[in-house]
């Protein structure tokens, strides 16, 4: 996301506070505390999902916030709203735009793992059907062959599983546009698929290997 997107946002929370303030000057003092309690149930909803996503303890003592605005209002102590909403907005505008900022840096890693991803995408796949492949047909048989003990096909088993469960995990983070973790998993499930492969003797095509 542009920094300049980045800025708008926080400026609009700052702003409705601001203007909030000034079109409820001449009201009167309980009319002046439920605008500000509305003003800052608005802020919230607006950075609610981002914040969720990148800091949630943030938001939850921003939830506690405007519950506490909240309260006051309904304990009919509109000086302690005008006291506290200052802090509870500031908060608000802080977070949302520590939030959009870490979107806007997750989005360009994204697509700094692009290449990385695809690289991993046309390799782990294989290596994971490859190696089951070879354990159906090993599973099969009613001894291992030649070269391949039991410890060495419980060590490939292993391999195997890891291999899968790190892909899983990659795929996951991938989609929650986790860049780096996907590529640290991404390179795990290569490195477990490879020897999964190798101990198992699997060939490309799930076969025995030379």
């Amino acid at each position: 996301m542009p920094l300049s997107v980045i800025s708008s946002r926080a400026r609009f929370i700052a702003a409705a506070c601001a203007a909030a303030a000034l079109l409820t000057a001449c009201a009167k003092p309980e009319e002046r505390a439920a605008e500000t309690v509305k003003d800052a149930q608005a802020a919230l909803d607006t950075v609610r999902e981002q914040a969720a996503k990148h800091h949630p303890e943030q938001l939850a003592t921003a939830i506690a916030g405007v519950a506490n605005l909240d309260q006051k209002l309904l304990n009919k102590d509109y000086d302690g709203v005008a006291a506290a909403a200052p802090a509870v907005m500031q908060s608000l505008s802080k977070l949302e735009e520590e939030s959009a900022a870490k979107q806007a840096a997750m989005a360009q890693a994204m697509t700094d793992a692009k290449a990385q991803w695809d690289d991993f995408s046309a390799q782990v796949p294989k290596l994971i059907d490859a190696a089951q492949a070879r354990i159906a047909t090993l599973q099969k048989s009613l001894t291992l062959p030649p070269g391949l003990d039991q410890d060495t096909f419980a060590n490939g088993m292993a391999a195997f599983d890891a291999a899968k469960s790190d892909w899983t995990a990659a795929t996951d983070a991938y989609g929650a546009e986790n860049g780096a973790a996907a590529l640290k998993l991404a390179a795990s499930a290569l490195a477990s698929g490879k020897e999964a492969v190798q101990r198992l003797g699997a060939g490309s095509d799930g076969g025995a290997g030379p």
